[in-house]
This record gives C-alpha cells, structure tokens and sequence, in this order.
C-alpha cells in the first residue's frame, strides 16, 4: 500500500492526468482525484468472462484521445 500512496502522490506533484496500466482480465477506467486510471482488459479471446479488445491511443497537440476496439 506505501508504494501505491507514493505513485499517487508523485502523480499529484506532477500534475499527471493520465496513467495507463498493463493489461489485467478486465477493463477498468476510472478517476482518483484528478488522475484517471485506465488499466486495458483481456486481448485474448480464451477469456469467457471478458471480451477481447485492444486500446487505441491518439496523442496530437488537441490532446490525448482513445477510444476502445472489440476484437471479432
């Protein structure tokens, strides 16, 4: 739990608006304070639980925009 409070405050004093996590078996996309979290779900279809999908992430002077993908 220490190194979770030190990565949240550090990305306070850093003024971070985005973390973007490795993958775990589910999607999760949610804001702690001012930082939003986006922790991209399963890309293997082998996961009956979860549809496979990817994230595809645009960064350009307007910002950072992505927008999820389901995998057929």
């Amino acid at each position: 739990m220490e190194e979770v409070l030190a990565l949240v405050d550090m990305f306070e004093k850093y003024q971070v608006t985005l973390v973007l996590q490795g993958h775990d078996h589910y999607r999760e996309d949610i804001y702690v304070g001012s930082v939003r979290y986006t922790i991209v779900g399963a890309i293997s279809d082998n996961h009956t639980d979860t549809p496979a999908e990817f994230l595809r992430i645009d960064v350009s002077h307007k910002g950072i925009e992505y927008e999820w993908y389901l995998i057929d």
